[in-house]
Formats: structure tokens, sequence, C-alpha cells
């Protein structure tokens, strides 16, 4: 076992930090670490309806709505904080608000939200969640990776009389608007269901880690 131990130390140890180190792998780390928390909170709510659910306590109140409202809106949650501590990271503080906001809007795209009568917008509570965690991610890379392109781009000359704050929403439009458009075209206009091909590709995964062996294969990681 100490041999073992050693080897590991030796060799997966160093890799190890060197991909934690990657700004990516820190910013989905950092991200999910903060949604904690709330996680918990849910996981409360999730013990508390058990006396309702289980033993039938009619006269007890259903915690299964104040758990939608927190561990239910994780993806939300993930939508926000990856732009958030990615543009943070690369020192690009002025396009936090307007990342965040883009990366929520092409989410919601994401996970089609399907029209439920004339002018309303209906969204299964399940995409919210866990359900929607890898449509967050998405969002939150493509979106961040916009913002960081167009991180110096600007409208204006530096000479100009117009106020920073102002400069500020007109050069902020240009990503903004780059990303909820193609996310928009691919999803809507060319009927491409990106969140069905991300539920396809990391299925997989999931059935992998449903097993003994993936279990442990985790556990290593």
């Amino acid at each position: 076992m100490n041999k073992l131990l050693a080897v590991f130390e030796k060799h997966l140890v160093p890799t190890m930090e060197k991909v934690n180190r990657y700004i990516w792998v820190s910013t989905l780390k950092d991200a999910i670490m903060q949604t904690l928390p709330m996680t918990l909170l849910g996981s409360i709510f999730c013990v508390l309806t058990v006396p309702a659910d289980l033993l039938g306590w009619t006269w007890f109140s259903n915690f299964w709505t104040p758990w939608q409202w927190t561990m239910g809106l994780l993806a939300v949650f993930i939508a926000v904080l990856v732009p958030l501590n990615y543009l943070e990271k690369r020192k690009l503080r002025r396009q936090r608000v307007a990342g965040i906001m883009a990366s929520v809007s092409c989410f919601i795209i994401i996970v089609n939200p399907s029209i439920v009568e004339e002018g309303a917008l209906g969204l299964a509570q399940s995409l919210l969640g866990a359900g929607g965690m890898l449509a967050a991610i998405l969002s939150g890379i493509y979106t961040s990776l916009v913002m960081e392109r167009f991180g110096k781009f600007t409208f204006f000359k530096e000479d100009s009389a117009i106020p920073d704050f102002v400069r500020t929403w007109f050069d902020q439009m240009l990503p903004c608007g780059l990303c909820v458009l193609a996310t928009w075209i691919v999803v809507d206009l060319c009927g491409i269901s990106v969140f069905n091909i991300l539920q396809t590709i990391f299925s997989p995964i999931g059935n992998i880690l449903q097993t003994p062996y993936g279990m442990v294969l985790y556990c290593l990681l």
C-alpha cells in the first residue's frame, strides 16, 4: 500500500496539481463550490419532506417548494457563477455583469422552453436544477469566451465626450448580442437541440459512474 501511495505522490499528484491550476478547471470548481450553501439548504428541505411523504402527515408542511427554489435552481446558479469567476480571473471586472446576463439568456435558450399559451413561455423546473447543469456550464463557458474576446473592444475613441458608463453600455451590447443571437439561431432557427446533444454525449459517463467500477474510479480521481 505504501508503494502504491508513493507512486501516486510521485506521478499522479503533480499532474493533478497542474490540471487543478488550469483556469477552466479552477473556474468550474469554484463555481460548483460556491453553490454549496444553497445545495446544503436544499438538502435540509429534502430531509424535511420525509414526514409528509413517508408518514403521510397531511398537516405537516410540504418542503418540496423551498427545495425547488434552492437546489432546484442549481443550473441557474452555475450559469451565473461560471462567467463571474472566469472574467474575475481574467481581470475583466467590467464585463462580469454583462457576461452573467448573457449566460443566463443563452442557458434559457438552450434548455428550450416551450410556448404554453400565446405570448407566454413554459419551462420545466427540472431543467433549472441538476438536469440543466451541462447546459449551464456550456452557456457560461461560451459567453465567457465571447466577453473576453471583446474585453478591450470599444466603439468610441479615448477622447470621446460620452460618459464612461454610457460607453460601457454600448460596448457590451455587441458581445451580448452575439451570444444571444448565435444561440437563438442554432437552437431555434436551425432546430439543433443542444440540450439533447449534451445529454447524449455525457450519458455514458453517468452510466459508468453508477457501476461499482465507476464509483471506484470516481473516488480515485
